[in-house]
């Protein structure tokens, strides 16, 4: 699509534009510096969450491999309590949880209710924090509300605050036996971020410096899409429906490329209601005559051959008065879903009007067009119309003719006609050409 080579001057749209994107360039700047560095931190975050879920629901599932059966809690002789898994005792099973630690990279506890009875975590003498409560927040959070939560730096077992991720045991009749836990240093995840938003920083300074170049240059991209939307939407004020609208334009994922698309689809609607018959879904009359007259230019310019039939419903008239207009509705739309899929690729079909079709085959001789108008007739001849238990047949006659360079769209059509009088008249259920 040709683009007038127009630029936006004093009051328009353009102008304004680029004034919004140099102003504020340092305002800009610094926002887009601590928005970035904050989702980031973010995303960050939410990837460690995202990765303690996913850490402790593989130690559940592995538990579950390495102890098949339901959670129980079991007091010895000397008053300790053990935790069972299947029937076995995993209290003293340290290596599993060590394991975990070792390959996940993160501390892991097994709690019964609130009280840890196996846990990887270690007070500053190197001290199991064994038969210890969690704090009554994750408590609450967790056991009380039967939820799993993560907690963001702000857990703290000893001195040390840490990133946790706590998810319930739950035992088969939905008593929740307690949870399991993983947490990781708030002060390494902290460093990690720190490191990482870093670049982002130093980019972000950078970027203020450059920022008023690349607005003004995507101002002017965007004004260019407007003129080019503004110049499509004026092809279809002047009924235009063969308008392109730029391939690039429609890919653009924006409010622009929304427009764009948005264009496209009301071409189409619009089109559809002027060029389509709402009932056969098959083109109308308008569009017939439009393509006609593109036919014969096509022909013109490169000796394509056309052949042009008018077929029309036999006894039409007796379908609506024996059976209703309804039925033949019916009649109508299933007349035109045969002729469109036994045309297929070989040319198009309009409903000419009533009962009438009009039908354009290219790229065949007279004689294997009759082949397809044949083939048409004889389907139809076979099926039946099913209309409230009733059943109705019909059959169709046609008129075929041969298109040459130089004849003109009102002979044709008249000739085609004549063929299909001829066909009523001599029997009607034939093609006559």
């Amino acid at each position: 699509m040709e683009i007038p080579k127009r630029e936006f001057r004093g009051n328009g749209l353009g102008d304004k534009m680029l004034a919004l994107a140099v102003l504020p360039i340092l305002v800009l700047g610094i926002v887009l510096m601590v928005v970035s560095m904050q989702t980031f931190s973010d995303k960050m975050e939410g990837h460690v969450r995202k990765e303690m879920t996913q850490q402790t629901k593989l130690i559940l599932k592995i538990l579950d491999e390495n102890y098949p059966g339901e959670f129980s809690l079991n007091k010895d002789v000397k008053g300790n309590y053990h935790i069972y898994k299947g029937g076995k005792d995993i209290t003293k099973d340290t290596e599993f949880i060590d394991n975990m630690k070792e390959i996940m990279g993160v501390e892991v506890t097994l709690f019964c209710q609130d009280v840890r009875l196996q846990t990887t975590l270690r007070d500053s003498k190197g001290r199991l924090f064994i038969n210890t409560a969690v704090s009554s927040v994750i408590t609450k959070d967790v056991l009380k509300k039967k939820k799993a939560h993560f907690y963001r730096s702000t857990t703290n077992v000893g001195d040390e605050r840490y990133f946790a991720y706590y998810e319930p045991i739950f035992l088969e009749d939905g008593t929740c036996f307690g949870m399991v836990g993983v947490c990781r240093k708030a002060t390494d995840i902290e460093k990690n971020i720190r490191m990482a938003v870093r670049p982002i920083l130093l980019l972000s300074i950078a970027a203020i410096f450059v920022i008023g170049a690349i607005s003004i240059s995507y101002t002017r991209i965007l004004t260019k899409r407007i003129r080019i939307l503004q110049q499509f939407m004026k092809k279809l004020t002047k009924d235009d429906f063969e308008a392109e609208m730029p391939a690039g334009l429609l890919k653009v994922e924006d409010e622009i490329g929304d427009l764009a698309r948005s264009g496209k689809k009301m071409q189409e609607s619009i089109r559809r209601q002027v060029e389509y018959d709402e009932m056969t879904q098959l083109y109308n009359r308008r569009y017939g005559d439009k393509n006609l007259l593109k036919m014969k230019a096509q022909m013109q310019i490169s000796g394509i051959k056309y052949c042009v039939a008018i077929g029309d419903i036999d006894f039409f008239k007796k379908v609506n008065d024996n059976y209703g207009h309804e039925a033949g509705d019916e009649v109508l739309i299933h007349v035109a879903r045969v002729l469109k899929e036994q045309l297929l690729a070989n040319g198009f079909v309009c409903r000419w009007g009533g009962e009438e079709f009009l039908i354009v085959i290219e790229s065949h001789t007279i004689e294997q067009a009759e082949h397809i108008l044949q083939s048409i007739l004889d389907t139809l001849r076979n099926q039946t119309i099913t209309y409230q238990e009733q059943q109705i047949r019909v059959t169709m006659s046609m008129g075929l003719v041969s298109v040459k360079a130089e004849d003109e769209i009102d002979d044709i059509l008249r000739c085609a006609d004549q063929k299909l009088y001829e066909a009523k008249e001599n029997g009607r259920d034939q093609i006559r050409c």
